[in-house]
């Protein structure tokens, strides 16, 4: 079982690249010599990965 808010973070990484498995290819590429492109995805998918685990502490009352 996966938390959901890995699965927020893996879905920014789809949404990055669109569901083709071309662009994933590229970007695992271009991630391995270009380090500013790697941080880049990564940056984008850790915001929304820390939005929804505040918005579930916040609602649910949960400490994560």
């Amino acid at each position: 079982k996966v938390r959901e808010d890995i699965l927020v973070h893996e879905r920014v990484h789809i949404k990055q690249n669109k569901g083709k498995w071309y662009i994933s290819l590229w970007f695992l590429i271009r991630s391995s010599v270009d380090d500013k492109f790697y941080q880049s995805l990564e940056k984008e998918a850790y915001m929304a990965q820390m939005k929804y685990l505040h918005e579930n502490n916040r609602n649910n009352g949960r400490r994560t």
